[in-house]
């Protein structure tokens, strides 16, 4: 070809194609939208979720990355572990097909009619569709007739066999006239009313021919982008007018003018393999390991549009017991002390022991409670290591965290600045003591006498704290405040009452973590223990404890703790209570995010 011809045609093209696409800006796109698909927990704390991500185009957005994507869980961002793109089978796809029938279908193209290489593409699409997918035919010619009874077409079906059945009869009815945007606007209707990923495949040969095709086309497109219903379009025709299909499609990746097999078969492949897209988010939960519910929202963003969608995640224990470290990748640790972690355990049978690794090598081990303490002694490292931590239930269960490279950094003190340390802040605890025994006077209580009626028989008094005289103050005179009848004042002094004397507590529960942490509680005989203000003598204000959570009840010089809570469990020293336990002076008591301490007096 002359190439000033081809210039010139390649001008005119551009030129009618920015023409075509003016009239579609009194269209405004569809939003985009982030649907969650499912979500697993099963390996808790490190939790998948699968979410679809449609862009304005409504088609599913492509090339996404973990830096797309944004979680936040009740409230507090968590970090993404990885996002994986993949397609999805089990998608659900509803497609509706408007093929056509008309005159130019039976012209020969490489050796064969435009009609057979339209029923082998969509045969094709019947073949690769999935046993839940759906698919419509709607057969045009001269016009788009409607009604259940019309033999062009068929409606949504899973039936394959049924479908390729109509596709084998179908044949061209010689109309000269195509009306491809009639058609193409009740493939949309029919779609909008299926579920799934939904779209409408347009298969012609020819233009539309009808006298109102321009503004249709123009409509039918921007009801489609509304509908959220994307719109493909496989031209066998290489001469057909794109920049008109553009009025449906709104977008020309979607258009594959095509004359030969192997030139709309990659087509096909990637219309299916785009409307499965989906992503697979890897992230480590932060929720407690407690069986609830807590919310999940996910955000996507991208050149195609952003959206949101919420969820809801269970904090289930896995079968294998989990454990990570509260370490970020890279992080710098100090290696002027040891230093103390506490890793996050999930576990569904109690733990028999932890243990941290440093580059492979076991550095500390607990193998009784509290085993989510650890003690690393970094004055012995320099330099970057790989930290990982191990632990092991009950049943012989073995879990590992993922390892966190750390950085150790600084240098450690020397045992002369150690030793300043300790007595400096002996000398202050001293100081601190003396002046609280200085400060405190705990005055002497004594019986005062009061008047005794002569035949009542009885004695009354109360109890007076006397006026602290100075050493230099003259000797007061004999007590002479005895004015009661009868012939003698009492020959002994009289003893010290005390009315309403309360019972000293015999133990007490110190809360070390929670909402209400420092609180101090008394116990004596029986308390119960519960968020319920009203109905409990230990109140923990924490929505992960339950309104009525457990009870501490003193059997024969013995505190039993007994466990009231139906989903939120009460564990003492990491193991869950079953009936009553046996408290010994300084058990730690978890429930929910409070941590208590039981000191016996």
């Amino acid at each position: 070809m002359n190439p000033q011809r081809q210039l010139r045609l390649t001008i005119a093209f551009t030129l009618g194609l920015l023409l075509a696409l003016a009239p579609l800006a009194a269209f405004t796109q569809g939003q985009a939208v982030l649907r969650i698909v499912r979500s697993d927990s099963s390996e808790f704390p490190n939790m998948k979720v699968w979410v679809q991500a449609n862009g304005t185009n409504n088609v599913p957005v492509p090339d996404l990355t973990a830096a797309s994507f944004k979680l936040v869980e009740s409230g507090s961002p968590v970090e993404l572990v990885s996002v994986t793109p993949q397609s999805d089978a089990d998608t659900q796809l509803s497609i509706g097909v408007a093929l056509a029938l008309d005159k130019s279908m039976s012209e020969t193209v490489g050796g064969d009619t435009r009609l057979k290489m339209a029923t082998r593409i969509v045969q094709k699409l019947i073949d690769q569709a999935a046993s839940t997918d759906e698919i419509e035919i709607i057969g045009f010619s001269g016009d788009v007739k409607v009604g259940p009874d019309d033999v062009k077409e068929r409606s949504f079906t899973s039936d394959k066999i049924a479908l390729g059945a109509y596709l084998a009869g179908v044949a061209n009815f010689n109309d000269s006239a195509v009306p491809t945007c009639a058609a193409v606007d009740k493939a949309v209707n029919t779609t909008a009313n299926r579920t799934g990923q939904r779209a409408v495949l347009l298969i012609v040969a020819a233009d539309d021919t009808t006298s109102t095709a321009g503004n249709l086309c123009t409509e039918v497109g921007g009801a489609a982008s509304q509908r959220r219903i994307p719109v493909f379009v496989i031209g066998l025709n290489k001469a057909l007018a794109a920049p008109e299909l553009m009025k449906l499609t709104l977008d020309a990746e979607r258009i594959r003018l095509v004359e030969k097999d192997d030139e709309w078969t990659p087509f096909l492949a990637n219309l299916l393999t785009t409307l499965r897209r989906q992503y697979v988010i890897r992230y480590a939960s932060k929720a407690p390991c407690d069986n609830g519910e807590y919310n999940l929202q996910v955000t996507f963003e991208s050149k195609l549009g952003n959206a949101s969608s919420f969820t809801a995640i269970k904090a289930t224990p896995p079968e294998t017991p989990a454990i990570s470290l509260p370490l970020k990748q890279g992080q710098t640790v100090s290696r002027s002390l040891p230093i103390t972690l506490t890793p996050q355990i999930c576990a569904k049978n109690p733990v028999a022991s932890t243990a941290l690794m440093v580059d492979g090598n076991e550095v500390f081990r607990r193998d009784q409670a509290p085993f989510d303490l650890f003690v690393w002694d970094t004055t012995k490292y320099t330099g970057t290591h790989s930290l990982t931590a191990r632990i092991s239930d009950s049943t012989g269960k073995t879990g590992e965290s993922k390892p966190v490279s750390v950085q150790v950094a600084g240098e450690p003190l020397s045992l002369a600045l150690i030793l300043f340390v300790i007595a400096l802040v002996a000398m202050v605890l001293v100081f601190v003591f003396l002046m609280m025994r200085r400060r405190t006077f705990v005055p002497e209580t004594v019986y005062d006498p009061g008047p005794i009626p002569a035949s009542s028989g009885e004695t009354s008094g109360r109890l007076v704290t006397p006026l602290v005289v100075p050493s230099t103050a003259p000797t007061p005179p004999a007590d002479t405040r005895y004015t009661g009848g009868g012939s003698q004042a009492p020959s002994s002094p009289a003893k010290t009452v005390v009315l309403n004397r309360q019972e000293a507590p015999l133990a007490y529960l110190v809360v070390t973590k929670g909402s209400t942490s420092t609180q101090r509680f008394p116990l004596a005989a029986e308390a119960t223990i519960g968020r319920d203000g009203q109905k409990n003598d230990v109140v923990l204000d924490d929505q992960s404890v339950s309104r009525d959570q457990a009870k501490v009840r003193l059997e024969g010089g013995q505190f039993y703790l007994y466990d009231l809570a139906s989903t939120n469990p009460t564990v003492v020293n990491g193991r869950r209570v079953e009936g009553r336990h046996p408290l010994q002076n300084g058990d730690r008591i978890t429930m929910g995010n409070v941590e208590l301490v039981f000191k016996r007096v």
